[in-house]
């Protein structure tokens, strides 16, 4: 490492590590459980802001070229969710996620658990300047993202089969506690299409939802459909007419320029989580985090 250092190739920098917070310890592959055989990546989230009232419900997604099918948001009434000061803005996120989210931001401070009942609220939607519904879903993660999602139905399979449980189930829009007024907006949704492939059309997420004959959320198939779906989008995918300034562009390039004007604008932020649940050799739970000083061979 001297020579390396004499030769240049070493530099001291920011950077995102997998990190174990009981350890207290940067985590490689071999400090991992199954590592070897089940890889653990470092993955980036666009954290989208919606405003309610003064605070900000921050939605994590892989996907921020999508904004435009937005029809609602999710949140899962049994997970516990905090408000937290990030530099002057207040978010609302889950509790797991705050605990992530502080080893990557310089200025977050915990202000209060957030208790209340804001299913059938509506949000501001980044990029889009368009108030969507607050709706609750068990499909949704509190150590995923910020345990919150933003539903786009028309490309995401978890969210179509969710939004039509939902509208149809009539016991469990009881066991929610949704009003008639909620109620009336949840059944007014309407899938909005926004991309074209030519392996799935422009619908995909319907389409492989019907063949496959889905009606529930917990189908062991939508994890695996979800995938299939948005990497033929990613790599083939063309954002349709309704997509404002970025209409007719290739979602490969649209995701990136997408995530910048919506950074920005201040209506999106970075969030890195790990690929996949994973645990140290001692049972150290990791997670990403960004350090200063640390060393890296260029």
């Amino acid at each position: 490492f001297k020579k390396y250092e004499e030769l240049g190739f070493l530099k001291k920098s920011k950077y995102p590590i997998l990190y174990s917070i009981e350890d207290e310890s940067a985590m490689g592959e071999d400090d991992i459980q199954d590592a070897d055989s089940n890889p653990v990546e470092k993955q980036e989230f666009t954290l989208l802001k919606f405003r309610l009232g003064k605070d900000y419900l921050v939605a994590a997604t892989l996907r921020p070229e999508t904004i435009y099918g937005q029809t609602n948001l999710w949140i899962n009434p049994d997970v516990d969710y905090v408000r937290v000061k990030v530099g002057n803005e207040n978010w609302i996120l889950s509790k797991e996620s705050f605990e992530k989210i502080k080893y990557q931001k310089e200025s977050v401070e915990l202000i209060s658990d957030f208790k209340d009942n804001i299913i059938g609220k509506k949000v501001v939607a980044p990029g889009i300047g368009k108030e969507i519904i607050i709706l609750p879903s068990k499909f949704v993660d509190g150590d995923r993202g910020t345990g919150i999602v933003t539903s786009v139905p028309s490309d995401t399979p978890f969210d179509y089969v969710a939004l039509k449980e939902l509208k149809e189930n009539k016991k469990l829009q009881k066991d929610y506690g949704l009003n008639k007024e909620t109620i009336k907006e949840l059944l007014k949704i309407e899938v909005i299409k926004i991309i074209k492939t030519d392996r799935y059309g422009d619908n995909s997420a319907v389409e492989i939802v019907e063949k496959n004959d889905i009606t529930k959320q917990d189908d062991s198939r939508l994890e695996k459909l979800t995938q299939d779906i948005y990497k033929e989008g990613f790599h083939n995918g063309v954002l349709l007419g309704n997509c404002g300034a970025y209409s007719g562009m290739k979602v490969i390039e649209a995701k990136e320029k997408v995530k910048e004007d919506l950074i920005k604008k201040s209506e999106a932020d970075i969030m890195y989580e790990t690929s996949r649940k994973a645990f140290s050799r001692s049972g150290g739970k990791i997670i990403v985090a960004i350090f200063d000083d640390q060393w890296f061979i260029d």
